[in-house]
């Protein structure tokens, strides 16, 4: 019977991830892809809500091409500190 399934989750802490996004941009569509990742999630993201509404930036873009949901949290507390970003497999 074939019928299992492995489901893959991903966690990785980023310590900033315009840089990423604006350094190697295909550092995350190359990590799911080649990983076969369900579910990659995100620490340290150091987003505020500004970044992901930012046209120019993009983010709330990531990995939408790739086939998946994304779910950010910033702090609101304290700008550019902390934050998560769950990306879920369609």
């Amino acid at each position: 019977d074939d019928s299992s399934y492995t489901l893959k989750i991903c966690s990785w802490n980023v310590a900033g991830l315009r840089a990423i996004l604006r350094n190697q941009p295909k550092t995350l569509p190359n990590l799911v892809k080649d990983h076969n990742i369900d579910i990659l999630c995100l620490q340290e993201t150091k987003l505020q809500e500004s970044h992901l509404n930012d046209p120019k930036l993009h983010i709330r873009s990531t990995l939408d091409e790739d086939g998946y949901d994304s779910y950010w949290s910033c702090s609101t507390t304290k700008k550019g500190y902390s934050g998560t970003a769950v990306f879920v497999k369609r």
